[in-house]
């Protein structure tokens, strides 16, 4: 099946923000290998000990820290009963503990996701609000769900930060462009103090904070928007004030939407490369210095770039570039090209769409995704998910 880019966010956005759009992939290992856990117990946690085995190896390889900046399965929101629910929340542990032994190269991590909306998400809420009858800007989290207990058992550590994605600042209305951004409170907010205060509680010390390119610079290559920029300010300024870091990221896929339906891709002629660096340059300026900020996450899940993936290569190291020309010390996350037929966006996509590491510059790390399927939004139970990779291979 084609998506369109649009198709591509609005699925997106059922789960709140980044992508559960998972396909086949290529056979890969037949049966058990050499270096397969013996409690590994079946095909689909096969499957994830090899996808995160095969990233590991890679930035290992690499020499440079990751970054998994979404993972999550369903809680009972999705409607299945406990016993189905169990299944997935055992699969997220074994996650966890596997990037637990792994802490030295994952090095931080973002659960997807604590919103503050009470519908959507497919069952991937992490955290949700304390209310639904008033506007976003007026609701907290408050709320923990099925996998909040796996999350929290397994914390931040010496080497790797832990904690949530606060999906609402990403969020999009009908017609939603450069020229019509939406409405803050209404349309979508920004985790406030509050927020990180609860997600404090809960034992987190991270949160990814989405924005969108178009609200931060309403025209390309100009200056940034003081109103939002100073939104955003407040934001990271309430994370400080409890002692919770940030990684804001710009959550555009890619593209710019100019006007509703009209969005160009980095690349393009209408959004050259340099449009793109020159928005890092100044949000670098902007945020060099803020206690808070311990990472800048520099595109979510590009992908259909003119030129394929030697344009995001490029487009990605100018963004680099430009951060560095304004700001030497923050870490810098690199997400790879998101999509490659046969293969599901994730962690093997990353390796497959890029063999070898094409960043230079110190402090940079790369960033991927992982869901564990198949399908968009979790459609199959667990058992049948089991048998889906047992078939391929597995």
């Amino acid at each position: 099946m084609k998506y369109t880019r649009r198709d591509f966010i609005a699925l997106a956005a059922t789960a709140g923000s980044g992508s559960l759009l998972l396909g086949g992939l290529p056979e890969r290992r037949t049966a058990a290998h050499e270096d397969m856990p013996a409690e590994i117990s079946n095909a689909l946690e096969h499957q994830t000990h090899d996808m995160f085995s095969e990233w590991v190896a890679w930035l290992r390889n690499a020499g440079v820290p990751g970054y998994l900046g979404e993972h999550s399965v369903p809680n009972s929101q999705k409607g299945w009963p406990p016993e189905e629910v169990n299944k997935w929340l055992t699969l997220l542990d074994r996650v966890y503990r596997l990037i637990d032994n792994n802490d030295t190269f994952i090095t931080a991590v973002t659960a997807h996701v604590a919103s503050h909306t009470t519908t959507g998400a497919n069952g991937l809420k992490v955290y949700g609000p304390d209310r639904d009858d008033v506007p976003l800007d007026q609701r907290n989290f408050s709320v923990a769900f099925e996998q909040a207990a796996v999350v929290e058992a397994h914390p931040p550590t010496a080497a790797s930060m832990r904690g949530m994605n606060a999906s609402a600042g990403a969020f999009t209305q009908t017609g939603f462009s450069a020229a019509s951004p939406g409405a803050y409170g209404g349309d979508y907010v920004y985790p406030d103090r509050a927020d990180f205060a609860y997600l404090r509680s809960r034992g987190l010390n991270l949160t990814r904070v989405p924005f969108r390119w178009e609200r931060l610079q309403p025209n390309i290559n100009k200056p940034l928007n003081s109103v939002e920029l100073d939104r955003l300010r407040r934001c990271f300024d309430d994370a400080a004030s409890v002692g919770m870091q940030i990684i804001p990221s710009v959550q555009n896929y890619g593209a710019y939407f100019f006007g509703d339906q009209d969005y160009k891709d980095i690349g393009s002629p209408e959004l050259p490369i340099s449009a793109y660096k020159d928005l890092w340059n100044r949000l670098a300026g902007a945020w060099k210095d803020h206690p808070a900020v311990v990472g800048y996450d520099i595109m979510n899940e590009p992908y259909d770039l003119p030129g394929g993936i030697p344009t995001w290569e490029k487009a990605s190291q100018a963004a680099v570039n430009g951060i560095r020309s304004r700001d030497a010390n923050t870490r810098i996350w690199v997400s790879g090209n998101h999509k490659r037929d046969g293969y599901a966006p994730g962690l093997y996509c990353f390796v497959a769409n890029h063999p070898r590491p094409w960043i230079s510059g110190r402090l940079v790390g790369y960033t991927s995704h992982a869901y564990y399927g198949p399908g968009p939004g979790y459609p199959n139970l667990y058992d049948d998910v089991v048998a889906y990779w047992e078939s391929r291979g597995y």
